[in-house]
């Protein structure tokens, strides 16, 4: 029987339109991905109330495969204190391997800052929905 298996990658976002290369050995439990979603950490101090774009990702790679070509954007809105952003669902990515790699590009878009015109440092989660055998 196969049962749902969220793997959470936290990463930190220190400079205005850092790109970051993500690059995790994934759990050894794991047989397939078929989703991901996207969510920044904590409470950010911004001027604006709501920030519909403050990064993306910007390509996913499974296994050393191929990459999947999508733009997963994440926002922001400050009076809920949470991340807005869809969850992704998509067509089995890739059965994965013994030793599974994820690889991915995020791109900050510069767009969380303070009412002084500063940027924000803030982490995000990427969450990815796998399949496990029990």
């Amino acid at each position: 029987m196969e049962r749902t298996s969220w793997v959470v990658i936290q990463t930190e976002v220190t400079t205005q339109g850092q790109i970051i290369e993500i690059d995790r050995k994934l759990p050894l439990h794991l047989k397939r991905c078929e989703g991901i979603f996207l969510s920044v950490v904590d409470y950010m101090e911004t001027a604006n109330t709501l920030i519909n774009h403050v990064g993306h990702l910007k390509s996913l790679s499974l296994n050393s495969r191929k990459f999947v070509p999508f733009t997963q954007h994440v926002g922001y809105d400050k009076a809920k204190a949470v991340s807005k952003a869809r969850r992704l669902e998509f067509d089995v990515l890739d059965m994965l391997d013994d030793n599974s790699q994820l690889y991915a590009l995020y791109e900050d878009a510069g767009t969380a800052l303070d009412g002084d015109g500063a940027f924000i440092p803030y982490k995000f989660n990427i969450y990815l929905k796998c399949l496990k055998n029990d």
